[in-house]
């Protein structure tokens, strides 16, 4: 595997060529799954069972990114998937990872997110923890 200037040739056959995603588009992304999430909560809430929305949470992120091509609804949106660095799609372990990684990125002012900035592989603190790129579909 080799690494240039924000994109990484994943050996395969034949090559692949990820390019990583910038904070903009993630933000994007988050957004519309913020929008199914609120839909979710507002149901469970209905339903008197409004503690369940972190876990709700937890099983619509996880579920999407290890199940789904590593890409929730506002991922596919806007035509961006998770991964492993290798280029692999991630399991259920890594997915849990990267979520525990959310709560502690948004904790410290939200500075793990804001990290993509600045970060060569474009990646937050959650990405980090749990070994995740951001890429183009």
């Amino acid at each position: 595997m080799e690494e240039q200037a924000g994109v990484i040739q994943v050996q395969s056959n034949p090559p692949v060529s990820l390019q990583y995603v910038g904070f903009w588009r993630r933000v994007a992304a988050y957004l519309i799954d913020a929008v199914v999430i609120f839909v979710i909560d507002i149901f469970l809430n209905v339903l008197h069972l409004g503690a369940l929305g972190v876990i709700a949470g937890l099983v619509y992120f996880v579920y999407f990114w290890s199940q789904q091509n590593g890409q929730t609804p506002g991922d596919q949106a806007l035509k961006i998937r998770i991964v492993r660095e290798d280029g692999k799609q991630i399991d259920i372990m890594t997915g849990v990872i990267r979520y525990i990684g959310y709560i502690v990125s948004a904790f410290v002012i939200f500075l793990g997110f804001l990290w993509v900035i600045w970060d060569k592989k474009k990646q937050g603190w959650h990405d980090k923890m749990a070994g995740t790129v951001v890429v183009r579909v």
